[in-house]
């Protein structure tokens, strides 16, 4: 695990054997995917079967939960992490398109102190560190499947968005699991797209969740904004406490494709949003 702060840091995690000795964990259980809280006070690294949550003040492993070999059989591998905006849960999505909702709980009671009473230390202190870190627990809350697979999802304020694999659309969940129908899109409903056949490989979104980037499986990148319309007249139903009754439109542009641009592009594989500066990355395979 490495941590860009002026000066490269490698954290890693090791099991110690039944000998004394330390050693990695699963030769197959390596690294897969990483991505950080909203506010950058958590990282979560992703492996094929386990998930383990990091702070960035000081470096430090809080917690790790392990999927048993059945449920990896039965639901499929980890392939990403998506947190929700205050980082208090986060769901694992796996190849075989089950979800897997978990929460963060934070002990009030600071599990380890950092505090160095001389002044004659070496140890150099980065902003925060003195705070010391907080106990965290992961709890396993439920397990949902998606029929149609899950290709990409980004977590937003109050629903985890998804574009699945078989008939690519957009849907909506909320972080209890709750299914958005009036915010369900199919992708050839969008008159941006450039191919509606391609499924979305990333999803991003801004801080403000107004904006959003996504690249799809041919290597396309596209900016896109949610229009949302909301009926005055229509009252709210008992089953509409977290999604009000609007009607979803999406607009965009289609900013990054190797078929219209005069240079010679690589296919589109990454994409994120600088929100401060608003500027848009996009990486690719070269």
């Amino acid at each position: 695990m490495f941590f860009v702060t002026g000066t490269p840091t490698r954290i890693s995690a090791r099991l110690a054997s039944s000998d004394g000795f330390e050693q990695n964990s699963l030769d197959d259980d390596f690294p897969v995917h990483a991505v950080g809280t909203a506010d950058g006070r958590l990282i979560g690294v992703l492996s094929r079967r386990s998930a383990t949550i990091w702070a960035t003040k000081p470096h430090a492993l809080l917690a790790k939960t392990s999927r048993s070999t059945l449920t990896v059989l039965e639901d499929g591998v980890n392939s990403q992490l998506v947190f929700n905006r205050d980082g208090s849960s986060f769901v694992v999505v796996t190849d075989k398109g089950y979800l897997h909702f978990y929460s963060l709980v934070f002990d009030s009671m600071q599990g380890l102190v950092l505090d160095f009473a001389s002044g004659t230390h070496t140890v150099n202190f980065n902003p925060g560190d003195r705070d010391g870190l907080v106990s965290t627990t992961i709890i396993f809350r439920m397990a949902l499947e998606i029929d149609t697979g899950v290709a990409c999802a980004v977590g937003l304020n109050d629903e985890l968005l998804l574009c699945t694999r078989d008939s690519p659309s957009l849907l909506s969940l909320s972080w209890s699991g709750k299914v958005n129908d009036n915010a369900t899109t199919s992708l050839g409903d969008l008159s941006f797209l450039q191919d509606s056949t391609e499924m979305l490989s990333q999803m991003t979104s801004n801080d403000a969740n107004d904006v959003f980037a996504w690249t799809d499986s041919a290597g396309r990148a596209y900016i896109s904004q949610k229009l949302s319309e909301v009926d005055p007249h229509e009252a709210p139903s008992e089953d509409s406490d977290e999604f009000g009754e609007e009607k979803l439109e999406w607009a965009g542009i289609c900013f990054y494709d190797l078929a219209e641009s005069d240079v010679l592009l690589a296919p589109a594989t990454s994409i994120a949003i600088n929100s401060r500066f608003l500027l848009i990355a996009v990486g690719d395979d070269k």
